[in-house]
């Protein structure tokens, strides 16, 4: 009967727990948005924890210091930035630990090489990110992209 009654209290302290850890997490990815769309390269970074690791769509692990080198060419001649996120499925695996299956479209318009055109660049992907709860709060300590999409084109 105590078995029974310890566990009951755990499964409503995790069920009470979900909704708030989701809020904090959906604001962690509201702020990358935000941080995408002034052109911050630390606010984008800023969620991850140290020691975070990436997976591209093959399962090959992503060079993160040449990814910061990719955003950092691809935002500083931005004329602006759009990101967009979707939490499409949240799992609390633990107190202490999450998972997100999210969709995020980043749409960044570009001048176009000697004119007054621009190209819009829209990359899609879908992901399964890993989040843990530290003393600083929720960090992302791993992401495996699932599907990327690249288009080009005029706006």
């Amino acid at each position: 009967m105590r078995t029974a009654l310890v566990w009951l209290m755990l499964l409503a302290q995790i069920a009470q727990a979900e909704p708030s850890v989701r809020v904090d997490i959906e604001s962690l990815y509201r702020k990358t948005s935000v941080a995408a769309e002034l052109k911050y390269l630390d606010g984008i970074f800023a969620r991850r924890a140290p020691g975070f690791v990436a997976f591209n769509p093959e399962g090959g692990r992503v060079d993160l210091s040449a990814e910061r080198v990719v955003f950092e060419r691809l935002l500083e001649p931005a004329i602006w930035v759009k990101l967009e996120t979707t939490l499409v499925k949240f799992e609390q695996l633990g107190p202490d630990r999450v998972r997100c299956e999210v969709r995020e479209k980043l749409v960044v318009m570009l001048p176009e090489s000697g004119s007054r055109k621009s190209d819009t660049l829209v990359l899609q992907s879908s992901s399964l990110d890993d989040w843990v709860k530290t003393r600083y709060g929720w960090r992302q300590v791993a992401t495996r992209v699932q599907r990327q999409n690249l288009k080009r084109s005029a706006p």
